[in-house]
């Protein structure tokens, strides 16, 4: 029992509170009856229901929700009542006595619902029972409950939007159970035991506002934002991942993310702001009494938004990149790398590094927008940074790629980014292997520091080389090199330099292609005052030859690469001292001189000279010592690019001629008397631009004055040589002729006066004496004509019967041998063997022509005749014949005397065979055949054959003939179309007009090896008609007629006969056809020749080559290759060269034979005399049938001048 007290004024006015909160009626809540008739569905009235509560109820709990007085300070022991039925709930709810209400029955389920809780009173729900709360209005309730295990609490919010809330201590043992359409809460405790899911829990602590949010004002990316939560029941914080789901925004944009605490990603843009709001689940809320009415409660589902936080990023000194395991959330140690490279380049600080633990792919565009360093984890370059789009470099920075391989796009680079201002910025590759750049563009500076990159433009104001090999070109003002460096240069692909070269370092450069010709290639455009610079040489491998020289080409200087080449040069000065001839110009001014490269005779090059050594006036005088100072350079030139090798004496390399007309080409008909030093301060400049040295002549003399007299020298050949002119000189001069051939545009010199057909020319030359200058007359030219030939006795030969010696030929022409062949047929086979038989024949006489005079040709018909010898006659008797035989009438248009043979073909007198299948055979063997049935060749009375359309002529020797309708076929072969072409037997073709449109066919008389060596000859019978030329081939097969396949051709030769030179062991076919010209120039070529057999048992040796040629005073030394096949060879030394078989070849002066010993590669010629010679070699062997020396072609012609 509660202990009586006296009751106040103060306590009247909390039990009257009390009173409103527990009857909401009283207190005038009510909307409407209908929620009247809801709460009191048992019919009793309201003020019934009130009247019933005990006025000394107690009004105020304490902590333990009992009941007390406002003075009372001690209690007694609390009163129990058990209640089975909602009546007794109600009565012990009512009754001030009772402080615990004990339920051992199911109250609430009945008619009346149970909607409102005594204040100060705890209830028991024993175990089997339930208890139910019915309300259809918002609800507080501070009642303490206990459910007993197996026991029932069940609370039915019935109207939706409305709340009932169990503010009083819950403890449950059994089952808690919300029903209905409205929200029913109880508070949180750590333990609240079975509920189901209607059931929601207040978290707002008694007495709080709101459940409130707050976050960390700052927060470095890669960190975990922690919220701080006030207003919460205690303990409840402890579930608050649980109660809450985030709400995160970031920059205004809202996150996924839906966790209370928020990880911020490592890769968040700089200065982002991030907030946070909490909404509480659904099985949550913060619940709290609406004042001023204080049966109705606010639930906040969310918290208001939090305080911003800003995110600073994350940056490190050194991050790790694993492509492979990374992930771009962590924060970059080598533990715990990031995944890519742009996450990196966010999170490095300035001056940090980047190592690459795996090949890494830059699949974006790449701003390097702070000075750092990529690097692989090992020295060795093992790791390759990929780039699918452009590098950019901001100003002011430096960015060093060191120990990894770099691979772009074809269509990437490396550049300076333009959007920011700044002094551009600087890239360093440092030991960066079998790295591919497409471009590196507008940096302040780029250096490759043992690093080998293919780059095919670097641009940058400054390129700085060490130990690297570049495969590509630099565009640059200022290059630095240190340490070895390689440039693998690209043709047409020069790099520039505009300023300057500096550093101690060396640069070889090399080609990336196969390039035959490196003269003349531009490898680096370079200012026009740089020197040229010892540190950047071509690669030794391309030969020594080669050197990179700096030249101008269209006011541009280039760094080329120039072939070295020795100053061999021919000089021709014109307007030589002459006694009273005045100096071409006068002392100290520079004369044009002409001159050629010897050994590059389009070298571009200008030579100038300088005169001295006459007294004044400007005129040379008797007893003058002429001087002239030459200097050649070899001048500029974009295709044409050398410079002279660097050779202490070269004067033995200069050849010095007499350039005797300046109005004409130069020629090397005179050599000059001038002596060549090289004297001091002269020679070849360091550059190799220029070579200086100086001609001394001899002393002036008298002029003496040289003619040739007499006629022209023009004749026709008659065998007989050219008669020498008389030659005027004066009386103390002697003087002589000399004899030139043409050769080309040139003259060769000749031993003697002319005798064969050509053109030539003589000179009288004056010996130079103590008082005159040697000298030449002017030349003369003359020309000796082909002659043509006649017979001077008609070729003849008698006819005799065969049992008589045969009959001689006779017959004479004017030049050459006659010789005699005979054939049964005159377009048949000739030879040299006479016939004896009964025949009719033919003998040709023949007279071979050559370059002096034509040939003959003759055929003769004669007859062998058979002897007669008058038969024995012995009469008899002839007997009639009975019945007189019949003979077949021939038809009318065949010959008169035409016959029947007796298989039916018929024969004309003449010998004409018509076959009843059509064919016709003339008597010379020539063959028509019809073309088909209905187009049959036919025979007239003049035994000629008309053709059908289709004909084929068949002649012995010639190719077959398709003939058109109505051409005439002569019994002697001739074939006439009907244009009037004639085709002849001999293969030719004639136009009506008599010309030769096609030359005969070509007979080989002869066909064999000269002296049974190397030289394969062999002759036509005679010229074929309307032959204008001929065309001789010479193969190894057989059939080379068809295959085309010659080993050698002779072509467009005039003679009858052929050479072939220098043909190796085996067997060798020959053939030939002729040709003739239209008006036009297009050749028409006759049948070729039958294909003659010959064979070559000599072994050929090949050519040799002269590999160097030195001299030393009157010593000459050449040395030689070997050569297959060969046993020996000889070595000639000559002054002068001849022509033969067109090759050119020394005239010997002195000759040395190697007998039998191929190892001598070396031949020495000794105390040879002051002059020009020629020098050449050829090998030989020997032919096992006689041992006779078979020799090999003569090798290239080499000259030397002995001083």
């Amino acid at each position: 029992m509660i202990k009586k007290s006296k009751i106040t004024a103060a306590v009247m006015a909390a039990i009257l509170a009390v009173t409103t909160i527990f009857s909401p009626v009283l207190a005038g809540e009510f909307s409407s009856p209908e929620e009247i008739t809801e709460e009191f569905s048992d019919g009793q009235e309201n003020q019934d229901y009130k009247n019933e509560i005990s006025d000394d109820m107690p009004q105020i709990q304490n902590e333990d929700g009992e009941g007390v007085s406002a003075t009372e300070s001690e209690t007694e022991a609390e009163t129990e009542k058990v209640v089975t039925t909602d009546a007794d709930f109600k009565n012990a709810a009512n009754d001030p006595s009772v402080d615990i209400i004990r339920i051992r029955g199911d109250i609430g389920n009945d008619k009346i619902n149970i909607y409102q809780l005594p204040d100060g009173k705890k209830i028991i729900i024993e175990s089997g029972y339930t208890f139910k709360i019915t309300s259809g209005l918002s609800r507080v309730y501070t009642t303490n409950i206990e459910i007993c295990e197996n026991a029932n609490l069940i609370i039915d919010s019935t109207k939706q939007f409305e709340t009932i809330w169990l503010k009083g201590i819950i403890k449950n043992n059994g089952n808690i159970d919300a029903t209905g359409s409205g929200n029913v809460y109880v508070n949180y405790q750590k333990n609240l035991g079975t509920i189901n899911d209607k059931l929601k829990i207040n978290i707002l602590q008694d007495g709080a506002d709101e459940i409130k949010v707050s976050i960390p004002s700052k927060v470095t990316a890669g960190y975990t934002i922690e919220p701080k939560i006030t207003g919460m029941i205690p303990g409840s914080e402890n579930k608050a991942s649980e109660i809450f789901k985030g709400k995160w925004d970031l920059n205004g944009n809202p996150l996924k993310e839906t966790g209370i605490s928020y990880k911020v990603p490592v890769n968040t843009a700089d200065k982002s702001g991030i907030k946070l709001e909490l909404i509480l689940n659904e099985q949550y809320g913060a619940v709290k009494q609406n004042m001023p009415n204080s049966d109705y409660v606010n639930v906040q589902k969310s918290t208001s938004p939090s305080n911003e936080c800003t995110i600073e990023k994350k940056t490190l000194d050194t991050i790790y990149v694993d492509n492979n395991n990374g992930n771009d959330q962590n924060t970059g140690a080598e533990a715990t790398p990031v995944k890519t490279f742009s996450r990196a380049l966010e999170g490095i600080n300035n001056g940090g590094t980047i190592i690459l633990l795996s090949n890494c792919v830059a699949t974006n565009y790449v701003y390097f927008d702070k000075t750092v360093t990529v690097t692989g984890k090992s020295n060795d370059s093992s790791v390759t940074l990929t780039g699918n789009w452009n590098w950019y470099i901001d100003p002011n920075i430096t960015v060093t790629l060191k120990n990894i391989s770099i691979k772009t796009a074809e269509t990437a680079g490396i550049f300076r980014y333009k959007e920011k201002p700044g002094k551009p910025g600087n890239l360093v590759l440092d030991t960066v292997k079998d790295t591919t750049i497409k471009e590196i563009n507008g940096l302040k500076a780029v250096t490759l520091n043992d690093s080998k990159i293919t780059c095919p433009t670097i641009e940058a104001d400054e390129v700085k080389l060490k130990n690297t090999k570049l495969n590509g070109r630099f565009l640059t003002n200022n290059l630095t090199i240190e340490g070895q460096n390689t440039l693998i240069y690209t043709l047409n692909s020069p790099g520039k330099i505009d300023q300057g070269i500096t550093g101690t370092g060396n640069l070889k450069v090399c080609l990336n292609i196969g390039q035959e010709k490196l003269r003349g290639i531009k490898v680096l455009e370079v200012p026009e005052a740089i020197p040229e610079k010892s540190n950047i040489e071509l690669d030794s491998s391309y030969g020594e030859q080669y050197k990179l020289k700096i030249r101008k080409n269209n006011n541009e200087n280039y760094m080329y690469i120039s072939e070295g080449i020795d100053p061999q040069i021919d000089l021709y000065v014109g307007n030589e001292p002459r006694d009273q001839e005045k100096v071409d110009m006068s002392s100290g001014e520079n004369i044009s001189v002409n001159a050629k490269m010897t050994n590059y005779p389009k070298a571009p090059m200008s030579v100038v000279g300088n005169w001295s050594g006459y007294q004044g006036n400007n005129v040379w005088s008797v007893g003058d010592v002429p001087v002239l100072t030459v200097k050649v350079t070899l001048t500029d030139s974009e295709n044409y690019n050398y410079h002279f090798n660097q050779i202490q004496d070269f004067a033995n390399l200069i050849n010095v001629y007499s350039w005797k007309d300046t109005n004409t080409g130069t020629n090397k008909e005179v050599e000059s008397k001038a002596t060549v030093t090289v004297e001091n301060k002269q020679g070849i400049s360091e550059d190799g631009r220029y070579c200086t040295f100086t001609l001394t002549y001899p002393e002036v003399k008298h002029r003496a004055s040289i003619l040739i007299s007499g006629d022209s020298l023009d004749k026709v050949y008659d065998g007989n040589a050219v008669v020498p002119p008389a030659i005027i000189v004066p009386e103390e001069v002697n003087a002589s002729l000399k004899w030139y051939q043409k050769s080309g545009e040139g003259w060769t010199k000749i031993d003697a006066a002319p005798t064969d057909a050509g053109k030539y020319s003589v000179m009288a030359y004056a010996e130079g004496n103590e008082n005159y200058e040697a000298g030449y007359s002017k030349r003369v030219e003359f020309t000796i004509s082909k002659a043509q030939n006649k017979w001077t006795v008609n070729p003849v030969i008698n006819n005799w019967t065969s049992d008589q010696t045969p009959s001689k030929p006779a017959g004479k022409a004017k030049f050459g041998t006659i010789s005699f062949s005979y054939s049964d047929e005159k377009d048949g086979t000739y030879t040299e063997t006479q016939p004896t038989s009964a025949g009719s024949w033919y003998m040709k006489a023949t007279v071979d022509g050559n370059g002096n005079y034509d040939g003959l040709e003759k055929i003769i018909p004669f007859t062998i005749y058979t002897p007669y010898y008058p038969p024995i006659v012995i009469p008899t008797a002839t007997p009639t014949p009975s019945p007189t035989p019949t003979v077949k009438p021939v038809p009318d248009n065949y010959p008169d005397g035409s016959e029947y043979l007796p298989d039916g073909s018929i024969k004309t007198p003449n010998g004409t065979i018509v076959d009843s299948d059509g064919k016709i055979t003339l008597p010379n063997g020539v063959i028509v055949k019809p073309g088909n049935e209905e187009n049959k060749p036919t025979l007239n009375k003049e035994n000629e054959v008309i053709t059908g359309d289709g004909t084929l002529v068949i002649r012995l020797g010639l190719s077959e003939l398709e003939t058109g309708a109505g051409w005439k076929i002569f019994s002697d072969g001739r074939i006439v179309d009907t244009d009037g072409n004639v085709y002849a037997m001999d293969g030719s073709v004639s136009d009506k007009d008599g010309n030769c449109v096609k030359p005969a066919k070509a007979m080989i008389k002869n066909a064999y090896t000269y002296k049974n060596k190397n030289q394969v000859k062999f002759v036509l019978y005679d010229s074929c008609k309307g032959a204008q030329g001929y065309d001789y081939v010479i193969g190894k097969s057989s059939n080379m007629l068809q295959t085309k396949e010659y080993e050698k051709v002779n072509k467009n030769r005039k003679g009858l006969k052929t050479t072939f030179t220098y043909m190796d062991k085996g067997t060798w076919y020959v053939a030939c056809h002729a040709w003739v010209k239209d008006a036009n120039g297009k050749k028409t070529f006759g049948e070729w020749s039958e294909v003659k057999t010959v064979v070559v048992n000599a072994k050929t040796p090949s050519q040799p080559r002269i590999i160097s040629v030195k001299i030393n005073g009157s010593t000459v030394t050449v040395k030689f290759s070997k050569t297959g096949k060969a046993t020996g060879a000889e070595v000639v030394l000559g002054k002068e060269l001849e022509k033969l078989y067109g090759e050119k070849r020394p005239v010997e002066y002195k000759r040395y034979v190697i007998e039998e010993d191929e190892d001598v590669t070396t031949v020495t010629f000794k105390n040879v005399k002051k002059g020009t010679y020629y020098l050449s070699l050829r090998k030989w062997n020997r032919t096992a049938d006689n041992n006779e020396k078979v020799f090999g072609p003569w090798a290239e012609y080499v000259k030397a001048n002995v001083k």
